[in-house]
């Protein structure tokens, strides 16, 4: 029997309401999420490792987890960069498993837009990394909250207003102060 009739815009609901369902038994609501995210996550984890077989294994994995996950009720903010998280975290425990394999392609310090394994490369793309998460926590407090929330967590404006009782545009201010230092700072490690 299926619960379609009781949830019958359930293709309507959010990715996190949905998420919610599967937790508290739903299988519509989960077989709503693996159509959706089944091609993006196998695309990411082929992207991650090049290999189509084992993307396809680490897909299965990522969704294993996730139903593991669902069990617990597990609460998250964006299913989005949950199920993207996992992936990336899936890739890396295949490639741990497989350090000595030919089968794992690259290494996880790479991922995912590093694809040289030049030793010059991987201390720049390092430096760039550490650079960043430098930028981020060098922001005015304000400032930092909102490109966290927006970048991060990918809340819309108009929930990081309501969230810090704010006006969408000074959250939007917020951001935009943020993303002008940002590009200065990319200006300087070029």
């Amino acid at each position: 029997m299926k619960s379609e009739k009781h949830f019958p815009n359930l293709d309507s609901e959010s990715d996190e309401a949905l998420y919610i369902a599967w937790c508290e038994g739903n299988r519509d609501a989960a077989n709503v999420l693996l159509q959706k995210y089944q091609s993006q996550v196998l695309m990411m984890a082929f992207h991650y490792c090049k290999n189509q077989e084992v993307a396809k294994d680490i897909t299965q994995n990522v969704w294993i987890e996730i139903c593991k996950k669902a069990k617990f009720n597990h609460e998250i903010r964006s299913f989005k960069s949950f199920i993207f998280v996992v992936c990336r975290n899936k890739f890396l425990d295949h490639f741990r498993k497989n350090k000595n394999s030919k089968e794992s392609s690259s290494p996880p310090n790479e991922l995912p837009d590093n694809r040289s394994f030049s030793l010059e490369k991987q201390i720049d793309q390092k430096e760039k990394v550490h650079l960043s998460k430098q930028f981020i926590f060098g922001l005015p407090p304000l400032q930092k909250e909102c490109f966290t929330l927006y970048v991060l967590e990918e809340m819309s404006m108009e929930e990081i207003a309501i969230q810090l009782n704010i006006s969408v545009n000074q959250v939007r201010g917020r951001i935009d102060r943020a993303k002008k230092r940002m590009k200065n700072l990319k200006k300087k490690i070029q």
